[in-house]
């Protein structure tokens, strides 16, 4: 009982540090040119003939877009962002 109530307030303890922490992360989204597209549809076909359909899949999902997430660090010296 004492471990479970530990584990408890820790986990409460770094949630509550962590709470603000959408306000640092950044969404980013590809911009692919043309030339991209076109290497991710031929890498995506040559994957899927060669029996690699769970990754040409994600070859052929990539090129239609995609988006992640990240954070943006800047430097409080150089205002440098990194």
């Amino acid at each position: 009982m004492k471990n479970k109530i530990i584990c408890l307030l820790f986990f409460l303890s770094v949630t509550a540090a962590f709470a603000d922490i959408r306000n640092a992360v950044c969404i980013v989204r590809p911009n692919y040119s043309e030339k991209t597209a076109a290497f991710m549809e031929a890498a995506s076909d040559k994957l899927e003939t060669a029996g690699y359909s769970d990754l040409a899949e994600l070859f052929k999902n990539a090129k239609e877009g995609v988006f992640g997430s990240g954070f943006l660090l800047k430097d409080k010296i150089k205002k440098t962002m990194f």
